[in-house]
Formats: structure tokens, sequence, C-alpha cells
């Protein structure tokens, strides 16, 4: 099974311009073909959108593992998302829980114990596309 597609991931309202290096997301699209709302885009304005940046990351790493096969036996695929629960914690005196999602990412020879986006799976990206060559992470 290949990956997810871009309308997948970030919604029906994802547009890619690979001329101009830019990934436009709507908000409202990350809600999109799910019955509750994976983010309350209508509450993010420009003044809170900081404040955001956390949920609509958890928002598209959320909607990596709903959408997922249930099994990870793809090698073709080049991230897994995984749960690990809730657990209890202490942060500053306030008693709060902990959600885990795991992201694997998967490469076939990483070097090191960090992997370059341009490594994942399936294939490598050309690195000389980039401007600075670093092919991007």
């Amino acid at each position: 099974m290949p990956n997810l597609t871009l309308t997948e991931v970030f919604g029906s309202g994802a547009v890619f311009d690979g001329t101009a290096g830019t990934l436009t997301i709507n908000l409202e699209g990350l809600n999109w073909g799910f019955p509750d709302p994976v983010i309350e885009a209508y509450m993010i304005d420009d003044t809170s959108i900081d404040d955001n940046v956390g949920r609509i990351l958890w928002a598209i790493i959320s909607r990596l593992r709903i959408l997922q096969p249930d099994t990870n036996n793809d090698n073709e695929r080049s991230l897994y998302v995984t749960s690990q629960g809730k657990r209890t914690v202490t942060r500053n005196n306030v008693s709060q829980f902990a959600f885990q999602l795991v992201v694997n990412g998967y490469a076939n020879d990483p070097f090191g114990s960090e992997v370059n986006s341009a490594d994942l799976v399936p294939g490598t990206l050309d690195t000389n596309a980039t401007q600075d060559g670093a092919g991007g992470s």
C-alpha cells in the first residue's frame, strides 16, 4: 500500500506549489472525512495561531494514525504512528495526562542515529533539487 496522499493527510483544501516550494493547508480541511472535528479551526485566529501550533501538529499526526493501515507490514510506507496510551505526569506542580503517539520513520540504510527526511522510504529524494542541497528535513 502506498503512502497516504496529500489530500488524505492534509485535507481537501491542501495545495502544493512546486515552483514556489509552498504547501498551503486549510485547517478546516484537517477535519475532512471525520465525523468528529480533529481541530476546531474556527477558534484559531491571527492572535492565537502561535498558541495553537501544537494542536495543529497533533491533528496532523492523529490523522496519520487514523488513516494508516492497522498493521505495519508495508516496507514502502515511510511513516507509521503508534499509540502508546496515556500516563499521568506532573509539570510545574500541575497534574496532567500525557497522550503518547510515536511517529516511526523508515529508511533502508540509515547512517548514525538520525535520519534525514530525504532518506525515508520509498526511495530517496534528489537532495540536489533543494536550494541548500541539504534535502530538507
